[in-house]
């Protein structure tokens, strides 16, 4: 058992006043009125009323009006006492839980009810309250006097006046596990549930109002005598090491203020630490070498979820050895529970009931209070532990919540309690509790929602009590079960889109994502899940070619192999053992034609059947393919081309080359591959000439080189001896006597230039 929040001690003097005792004879700490829809225009109302044992005897009677505030004057009709009184068990057993108007603070519980017959007046209201006013309260620390105690229900009836829709509400009923006069524990937080339970699927939300002396009536609050300003400090009276030296206390700053007075949202002094967290506050410390010290957060807090109903709060301020009929560590906190259901797509709220609440603050002698472990699940069941208290279940799936509670106080036994009006309301649940009474608790919840209960939230009181003395330490968490869709199946390797080529085949395969079994109520033990399977065609696909094998549309595997080209779906219902459970996969299968290259063709210069040297010449792919981003290219080698990835690259090899093209889907790896031979012409300069009309190397003759080129001839010593602006191969050394010169070859229109020497020689 981990603890949530260790004791908590404020550096604040209590300073105790020699008061009178009260002036009237008071004793409504709290109470709560319900209903319970019969049948149309009948209802059964039941008021709970808590009297301290230290005040005036408990009432036998109680009287409850049913009106409707502008409409009609209302009615008064006696209630009926149900049994006897029921006193209060808020100590060990060592002491004893006496009802007596000395000693320690207890409280009766009374119990009464009424058969409310709605008149055709009432009816034609529509809006119905029921309430019951009894004087007088306690005293007590955050309300003015000694006024009235007023409780309230509210009902509509139908969305409006003249609506043919009828609602038959009935009100959220409050659970046993938590009496709305609780001993809360001085510096320890507290989580105390509310445990409505709503049996008609309305909406519930949760809100903390003022107590009322009358409808409509508030009570003026008082104001808050600790004031703290922000970095006071605080001391942990249960330092955690190494802050056990009452020298070095553990301390925590106050960040933030509490209301001036008390309020309906701010009822009790309360400021959290959480101890076990880290130290997130600079406080000046001189005895530190940087001068500050990281110390604990205190925030003034008293926090209502509204959708769960849990109070949060930690008390903060604690009067020892006052008279109890003083009230100064007694808190009235009222909370009111309002219902809304749809009608026609809008939420309307159909009811409201109040829990008027007296939270009696107590030096708890070290009892610390608790928190159930909740250890994760295998990954089998995919359940996600958000939080201390918020789960995520999946529907169609079995899931085991295991619970462990222990004390943090040695020797300590607990009473684990679940609200089973809750558990029963889950689908196909499953509660166990072992070693209950003892020092170490389990409890192992199986819930199975089916596919009708994805989206909603199970609010699940667990209140944990142990038998510390002289007073016993309760807790309630409210654990939030939020239910999920579940994908109970998987396409294997979790790939539902696939790419092949025509005459290929698909394996259609799926991973279970919880194989093994399921536990369906009323059995206690899990049970082999045996799934069904239904391969299905979308409607959008060609039958004819879509190779699903009829004969084989009931396995949970299959494989495919389409006849044409084209995109295909198909479906997989998978159907487990809940009812209604089911799964659907489907596959996108997009079968490729074959790749075909027909020809590639080299795009000579006209009248060329090669390259000249250092030239180029575009590659011109046919083929098939009619959308050519579908599909890859690669040429090897990839020298001498502009890009060897693309369809129609250019070639500029400076020899004759052969390449190959591979063309290859990007998904489903269809394949086509071709070669071509590129030629390259050779170039040739001469480096010698014999102009003696032998027919072998009589003239300067050059390959290679495009038309229409300037040639010029120089001496050794740089002089211009020939100069041709369109040289066609005839010079043959005209004019100039044997031995070595020097040339420029230059290509028309900014082409290329060549350099070099050659010799002539005539013998």
């Amino acid at each position: 058992m981990k603890t949530k929040i260790k004791m908590m001690a404020l550096l604040v003097a209590c300073v105790l006043f020699g008061l009178s005792t009260n002036v009237f004879a008071t004793h409504f700490q709290g109470g709560d009125l319900t209903y319970v829809c019969i049948s149309p225009d009948m209802y059964m109302v039941t008021a709970k009323v808590y009297r301290d044992c230290t005040g005036a005897a408990a009432y036998t009677y109680n009287d409850l009006k049913v009106w409707s505030p502008g409409c009609n004057t209302g009615r008064v009709i006696p209630m009926t006492m149900q049994g006897g009184l029921v006193t209060g068990s808020p100590y060990c057993q060592a002491v004893g839980n006496p009802c007596s108007t000395t000693g320690r603070p207890n409280y009766q519980e009374v119990t009464f009810n009424a058969l409310v017959v709605l008149t055709a007046d009432e009816i034609a209201c529509n809006d119905i309250i029921f309430s019951t006013r009894n004087s007088a309260r306690n005293t007590n620390e955050n309300i003015v006097g000694q006024d009235y105690i007023y409780t309230e229900a509210f009902v509509k009836l139908r969305p409006s006046v003249n609506s043919q829709v009828q609602f038959y509400n009935s009100s959220p009923q409050f659970s046993g596990n938590n009496i709305p006069i609780p001993i809360v524990c001085f510096g320890q937080q507290t989580r105390f549930s509310l445990n409505a339970n709503e049996k008609d699927g309305d909406s519930l939300s949760y809100e903390l109002i003022a107590a009322q002396s009358n409808y409509n009536t508030p009570i003026a609050y008082k104001p808050n005598p600790m004031m703290l300003n922000p970095n006071t400090p605080i001391n942990n009276p249960n330092p955690k090491s190494p802050y056990s030296n009452p020298l070095r206390p553990q301390v925590a700053l106050v960040q933030g203020i509490m209301p001036p007075d008390f309020t309906p949202t701010f009822p009790m002094p309360s400021v959290t630490v959480n101890w076990n967290g880290p130290a997130t506050v600079p406080m000046q410390d001189p005895l530190s070498p940087t001068g500050t010290t990281m110390v604990w957060a205190a925030t003034p807090s008293f926090n209502l979820n509204p959708l769960s109903g849990e109070l949060i709060f930690t008390p903060s301020a604690y009067y020892p050895g006052t008279n109890p009929n003083l009230g100064r560590n007694k808190y009235v906190v009222v909370v009111q529970i309002n219902e809304f259901r749809k009608v026609n797509g809008a939420m309307i709220k159909v009811g409201h009931v109040r829990r008027d609440i007296l939270f009696i603050v107590e030096d708890c002698s070290g009892n610390q209070t608790t928190q159930p472990d909740i250890p994760t699940p295998a990954p089998i069941f995919n359940t996600t532990i958000k939080s201390d208290t918020i789960i995520d279940v999946q529907t169609c799936n079995s899931t085991p919540l295991r619970f462990l509670f222990s004390d943090p106080n040695p020797g300590d036994k607990l009473t684990v309690t679940f609200d089973t009006t809750v558990v029963d309301r889950m689908p196909n649940s499953y509660l166990k509790i072992r070693n209950n009474g003892t020092t170490m608790v389990e409890a192992l919840l199986y819930i199975t929602p089916e596919a009708q209960h994805v989206g909603r939230d199970y609010y699940l009181p667990v209140t944990i009590t142990d038998d510390h003395c002289p007073i016993k330490g309760t807790a309630t968490y409210i654990y939030r079960i939020h239910v999920v869709k579940n994908n109970f199946a998987e396409p294997e390797g979790g790939q539902k889109q696939r790419t092949i080529c025509l005459g290929d085949r698909a394996d259609l395969k799926v991973k279970l994502l919880r194989p093994d079994s399921l536990l369906i109520p009323p059995a206690i033990k899990l049970h082999k899940a045996n799934y069904t399977y239904q391969w299905t065609l979308d409607a959008a696909s060609d039958p004819a070619n879509a190779g699903l094998d009829a004969n084989a549309s009931t396995q949970k595997d299959i494989a495919v192999k389409p006849t044409a080209p084209g995109n295909y779906r198909y479906h997989l219902r998978i159907t487990s053992p809940v009812s209604g459970c089911s799964d659907t996969i489907s596959f996108a299968v997009k079968v490729l034609a074959l790749p075909q290259i027909q020809d590639i063709k080299v795009k000579y210069a006209e009248g060329l059947e090669e390259i000249m040297f250092g030239r180029s010449a575009p590659l011109q792919v046919l083929s098939n393919i009619t959308n050519a981003a579908d599909y890859t290219y690669s040429w090897s080698p990839g020298t001498g081309l502009s890009d060897s990835t693309a369809m129609n690259p250019i070639a500029s090899p400076l020899k004759t080359t052969t390449y190959k093209l591979t063309v290859s889907s990007k998904e489903g790896n269809c394949k086509a591959e071709r070669e071509v031979t590129v030629k390259v012409g050779e170039l040739f300069l001469p480096n010698i000439i014999t102009p003696n009309n032998d027919g072998s190397n009589d003239a300067f003759i050059y390959k290679g080189i495009q038309p229409n080129t300037s040639l010029k001839i120089y001496n050794r010593w740089g002089v211009l001896l020939k100069a041709y602006d369109n040289y066609d191969n005839s010079f043959k050394g005209e004019g100039i006597s044997d031995g070595t010169y020097y040339y420029i070859v230059k290509e028309p229109n900014g082409g290329k230039s060549y350099k070099g020497w050659f010799e002539i020689v005539r013998d």
